[in-house]
């Protein structure tokens, strides 16, 4: 494949004039988080006079939603009032964190309604609050659901809002509330993502790799509550179609979990050498400061620990095959960033009590 131009910021190859999707994104960030008090209350008010526009992606107001809560972690309880008193339910991070009086509004909302449509929206919006309130009405629904609730149980939906609950009514939550974005830096030598290993797929015959290394007793992450170094290893080929298991230990070892019951001659190596030593040309660190829970929910190419998923597809948290409890989102790797050419996202989630972490790609 020829390229007949290069990025105007990084240099990197591409099939048209201008700048990289990488690039595109950072100016994006730089520029939101550059804007003065002033240039905010403005954006703010802009935000109030196209509330009705908010939810539409082409629309102005949507990105700079988006803007603000992704680059700023801004997202003011007046927007909020705005949204629910004009009915706009189908962006439902508008609700993050709302306040108790909203949620009480989007439950009265959602028991009036007979639209069925507008009754999962708004069960997103009340999942995306997710404070005491939500999770007694969810628990409620779950035990008594309203006629169109039946196929779909209100526990999926609060999944969206990154939480779940068990048969007694007890919240897990599936995410963290903290959040780091992973940068390139070629000056780094201890790259996070993508060591090779010596070991092979049992499966493929793909050599294993370790895609991800984070150490629990780095200030940063001890909001992951791991005292030690976890690994998160897989094959690069067998995992983007099928989600994968390793058992680690808090010394910085994992073994790949695989299943003796899978059909192996389903699964062909397509990863050559050229591919794997990709994984090793790059430096991957972690931010020095946290960024938004939602730095990473709506960018390409962003990679991140903690927060809120980019979902490809719709969400989707794995069963820990040891102890059956929904896994806890832990990190997101956009393939591009890592191998040239590859598509799509690695989701990575983990059990802390079992110590075992699951893999899959969409």
């Amino acid at each position: 494949m020829s390229f007949h131009y290069h990025c105007l910021q990084c240099g990197k190859p591409l099939h048209f004039q201008g700048i990289c999707s990488n690039c595109q994104a950072v100016q994006k960030k730089q520029h939101t988080c550059a804007l003065t008090q002033a240039q905010v209350k403005s954006k703010i008010q802009y935000l109030f006079e196209h509330i009705s526009e908010i939810s539409y992606p082409t629309k102005q107001a949507y990105k700079d939603f988006w803007n603000f809560i992704s680059f700023r972690g801004i997202c003011p309880p007046e927007l909020q009032e705005a949204a629910l008193a004009n009915a706009i339910y189908i962006l439902p991070e508008l609700y993050f964190h709302a306040s108790s009086d909203i949620c009480e509004s989007l439950i009265l909302s959602l028991m009036q309604t007979e639209d069925i449509e507008m009754g999962e929206q708004i069960l997103y919006c009340i999942a995306m609050i997710g404070d005491k309130k939500a999770l007694e009405v969810f628990y409620k629904l779950e035990q008594k659901p309203l006629y169109w609730l039946e196929d779909i149980l209100p526990s999926i939906y609060a999944q969206y809002g990154g939480w779940t609950f068990d048969n007694t009514g007890k919240k897990q939550e599936l995410k963290y509330d903290t959040c780091y974005h992973i940068i390139e830096n070629q000056k780094s030598e201890n790259s996070i993502i993508g060591h090779v290993r010596e070991d092979f797929c049992a499966y493929c015959g793909c050599q294993l790799v370790d895609i991800l290394i984070l150490d629990g007793r780095d200030k940063r992450l001890s909001f992951l509550n791991i005292a030690g170094i976890i690994t998160a290893a897989c094959c690069p080929e067998c995992v983007c179609c099928e989600t994968m298991f390793c058992q680690y230990t808090l010394d910085g070892k994992s073994n790949v979990l695989f299943d003796e019951t899978y059909c192996l001659d389903t699964i062909e190596n397509t990863t050559d050498i050229d591919i794997i030593n990709q994984l090793q040309c790059h430096n991957f660190i972690l931010s020095q400061n946290s960024v938004p829970v939602f730095y990473g929910a709506n960018g390409k190419n962003v990679n991140t620990i903690g927060g809120f998923a980019n979902w490809g597809e719709n969400w989707y948290y794995t069963t820990c095959p040891n102890c059956g409890k929904t896994m806890k989102y832990l990190a997101q790797i956009q393939w591009q960033t890592v191998i040239s050419f590859f598509e799509g996202t690695l989701y990575i989630e983990i059990c802390t009590d079992c110590q075992i972490i699951s893999m899959h790609c969409q």
